[in-house]
């Protein structure tokens, strides 16, 4: 009633002590009817023979309640084969458990990456933990990142934003392993594989240099898997400038 006030007022400047005279009401909306156009664009009447009647003021209650109850109930269809599908893995008693915040969780993992988690359970190919460039790479994470970069490093290197919520739900670990290189390995990029959630890293000689390799992979190759052969991993020439001011 609120929106329809407002949209008469806008309409025909009606400022009559703040106030709407049903003949002003009827005269505004002398050509809406009982119909709405639904999100898949298609017109349906909100009361049977609703094209044929007008919005007035003496009806104007009812209309709103009509538009009210086809938005509530527009998706009900969809809503119920959702609803089927997710019965299918969890029991309808199971649901009702759950907060709709928390079953979000457990869908769909948290928005802030637990960097401890993945930490624990990553494992090293060619590497070890205590290797210099592997404590550059979890500094990063933990420092550098921010929780945008964090999840688009996620989607380089698992094709997903987000990370399971506890240890049991991983069903493979996260894996780093050594990229082989031919002469300085702050000349190459890191290689994301999402099958099987890894990548492969450089022996970056600093700090610096392996935030600025990982940030413009994640930000810029966004193709799954590496479409690329060996030859277009190695990336930066002598006229590259590794002045780092910006960082």
């Amino acid at each position: 009633l609120a929106r329809c006030k407002k949209a008469a007022e806008k309409r025909f400047s009606l400022t009559v002590s703040g106030r709407v005279t049903p003949e002003q009401f009827d005269m505004a909306f002398s050509q809406t009817k009982f119909v709405i156009v639904g999100s898949d664009q298609k017109e349906r009447e909100l009361i049977p023979g609703g094209k044929e009647v007008t919005l007035t003021w003496s009806n104007r209650k009812e209309f709103c309640t009509k538009i009210v109850d086809y938005r509530k109930k527009e998706f009900q269809q969809q809503c119920a084969a959702i609803r089927r599908g997710l019965a299918c893995v969890v029991p309808y008693p199971l649901l009702s458990i759950f907060a709709w915040e928390e079953l979000e969780i457990q869908v769909c993992g948290r928005s802030q990456m637990n960097v401890d988690l993945l930490q624990k359970m990553t494992r090293y190919q060619g590497c070890t933990a205590n290797d210099t460039h592997i404590q550059f790479f979890w500094q990063i994470m933990r420092e550098r990142f921010d929780e945008m970069e964090r999840a688009k490093f996620l989607k380089f290197v698992w094709g997903r934003a987000r990370l399971p919520v506890r240890a049991a739900d991983f069903q493979t670990h996260f894996t780093i392993n050594v990229l082989p290189t031919a002469g300085s390995p702050d000349s190459y990029m890191p290689i994301g594989h999402t099958c099987f959630f890894s990548i492969d890293m450089p022996k970056y000689t600093n700090l610096a240099m392996m935030h600025k390799r990982l940030l413009y992979a994640i930000t810029h190759c966004e193709a799954i898997d590496a479409d690329y052969g060996p030859e277009n991993i190695q990336v930066a020439d002598e006229g590259d400038s590794d002045d780092d001011d910006d960082l």
